[in-house]
């Protein structure tokens, strides 16, 4: 990939389910810095401490493990669209910054 971009594959179980994982990268000034994946599907925080960690999740085939937080049904889908997120600056179609007069 380009600058910044980049990608590692293993084969399937290098990584076993349920393991705490982050990335650690190296900087060009020197200094490393620990990161969550950005694909990663789940994110845990031991008790008492500040930082998450990223937890792989893989299940082996045919396992009945319920990913954590999905135990409910999903809702049906609503009649009408649903907005949860509007960005004022950027809902004009000219190339500027709208304002929030603008945007009502």
């Amino acid at each position: 990939g380009g600058f910044g971009v980049w990608e590692i594959r293993m084969p399937p179980g290098t990584v076993p389910h349920r393991s705490r994982v982050k990335c650690r990268i190296g900087f060009r000034d020197g200094h490393w810095e620990d990161r969550i994946p950005a694909w990663i599907k789940w994110s845990v925080q031991d008790p008492g401490s500040i930082p998450f960690c990223g937890m792989h999740w893989d299940p082996p085939e045919g396992s009945e493990e319920k990913f954590p937080g999905w135990e409910c049904p999903r809702p049906s889908a609503p009649d009408t669209p649903i907005v949860y997120e509007a960005h004022v600056g950027m809902s004009s179609s000219q190339h500027k910054v709208n304002s929030y007069v603008e945007f009502t």
